[in-house]
Formats: structure tokens, sequence, C-alpha cells
């Protein structure tokens, strides 16, 4: 949920609507592939998971079996990845001195 929430401020600081193409691109497509690239981590280490379960319903050989898989690894760091860069762009705009007339 959290991820939608940095979107929604990035959106709101950068519209789409005052950028180029090139720079929707280089915000919006950053972002946008990072939450898919998460989405699909997060299939596949659902299945994973459930096939490993399938044949032990023992707590202790379930967190096993999720601390071998590296999908947690991966998915720490596209979630920092995606923080990092969506609070940048996000603070950026709003640290800059207003222009005055």
């Amino acid at each position: 949920m959290r991820a939608i929430i940095l979107l929604v401020r990035v959106v709101a600081v950068h519209p789409s609507h005052t950028l180029s193409w090139p720079a929707s691109g280089g915000i919006y497509g950053v972002l946008i592939s990072i939450l898919l690239a998460r989405t699909v981590n997060a299939s596949i280490n659902f299945c994973r998971f459930h096939v490993g379960t399938r044949a032990s319903m023992r707590a202790d050989s379930a967190a096993g079996i999720a601390w071998r898989l590296p999908n947690a690894n991966v998915e720490w760091c596209l979630q920092l990845v995606y923080d990092i860069y969506a609070s940048a762009l996000f603070n950026l705009v709003r640290l800059r001195p207003k222009e005055t007339l």
C-alpha cells in the first residue's frame, strides 16, 4: 500500500501534462516497472512457498522453506530502490526554491 501512496505523491508533484514524453517515461516508467517486478516476484514467491509446503503442513518446515527462498531478499531490494527513487523525486521538487518574478 505504501508503494501506491508514493506513486500518488510523485504524480501530484510531477503531473503528466507538464512533462515531456521522455521525462514521463523516465519518471513513471521506472516506478511502474519496479511495481510490476515486485508483483511478479511476489507471485513466484507464493508459488514456490505453496509447492514447498504442500507435502508437509508443519510450521517449522514452512518457516524453513520461507527462510531458504531468495525472493524475500529480492523483494526487499526492489522495495528499497522504489522507496528511494520515489522519495527522491518527491523531495527534490519540494526542496527546490520557488522562482519569483
